[in-house]
């Protein structure tokens, strides 16, 4: 058998068989890379609402959607939003309640530092040109939202007091209806059924 006829035979054998893990390949591709444009739109629309639930559900998702857990398979850029990810991780984690009202300030300055270079990294790897400064400064959130959380909050907080015993429900009786016709009235009644029953 020639060469050439063995080469036919084996690429009739081989060719779908091929074709198919190219197709399966390219497929995968095209999920992650939905993946990661979910994730970067989700982060980008949900910015100016960072304690919401879809914010924070977009930021447990990058590890996945950027192959987290396979750094041998990341390219560069999914390598470097990998990394500014695990630094604003960290810096999320730290505990605000012993701060002081400065190191409060300094914390919410380095986590808008560290968010919009999250997604400036974000950015690149989608091919995407944004100035980092207007990605962290750049959402929208009307001022009744900021409203509306603050005394979400607010009454949250007071629940859990009064729910946990540190504060009483403060009660107080006003304008008490004038009871003294329907007294009046009780008592006739009663007057009338002690005299129609002969008891005294």
């Amino acid at each position: 058998m020639e060469y050439w006829s063995f080469a036919v035979i084996l690429a009739t054998f081989l060719g779908p068989a091929f074709a198919i893990q190219v197709q399966k390949s390219i497929e995968r591709n095209r999920a992650r890379s939905q993946d990661k444009e979910a994730v970067f739109r989700m982060l980008m629309s949900t910015r100016a609402t960072r304690l919401s639930e879809e914010h924070v559900r977009a930021l447990n998702t990058i590890d996945l959607a950027y192959r987290g857990g396979l750094p041998k398979k990341r390219s560069r850029g999914e390598t470097e939003v990998i990394n500014r990810w695990t630094e604003y991780r960290g810096h999320l984690f730290i505990d605000q309640r012993d701060l002081t009202e400065s190191q409060k300030e300094r914390w919410v300055s380095d986590a808008d530092s560290g968010f919009s270079s999250l997604l400036e990294a974000m950015a690149k790897e989608r091919g995407y040109v944004f100035d980092k400064h207007a990605l962290g400064r750049g959402g929208y959130s009307p001022m009744a939202h900021g409203y509306m959380q603050v005394q979400q909050e607010q009454v949250r907080h007071l629940l859990l007091q009064i729910l946990s015993g540190e504060r009483p429900i403060p009660m107080s009786l006003r304008d008490l209806p004038d009871t003294s016709q329907w007294n009046e009235a009780v008592l006739h009644e009663l007057q009338t059924i002690r005299e129609n029953t002969g008891t005294k």
